[in-house]
């Protein structure tokens, strides 16, 4: 339980659920597909996350890790994976 807003947010920043939440909802929204077929314990978002843990943890990065990842770049344009 936390007291208040701030107790919240670093809860948030450390725990990594938010990390990875937001991980899976850029690739999902970088795969142009609703349901991609990804989800927060799919290996392409835990290693997403992982990756961006161990870097700066910036949306910078975010986005970089979903550029190059494997799953980017497998996709089929247009189609379900």
């Amino acid at each position: 339980m936390v007291a208040n807003a701030v107790e919240m947010a670093q809860q948030l920043a450390n725990g990594g659920a938010f990390a990875t939440c937001v991980a899976n909802n850029m690739l999902s929204y970088a795969l142009a597909e609703v349901t991609a077929g990804t989800s927060i314990s799919a290996c392409s978002t835990q290693n997403i996350a992982k990756a961006v843990a161990a870097s700066d943890g910036t949306f910078v990065s975010l986005a970089t890790e979903i550029t190059v990842s494997q799953t980017l770049g497998v996709r089929a344009p247009g189609g379900v994976q």
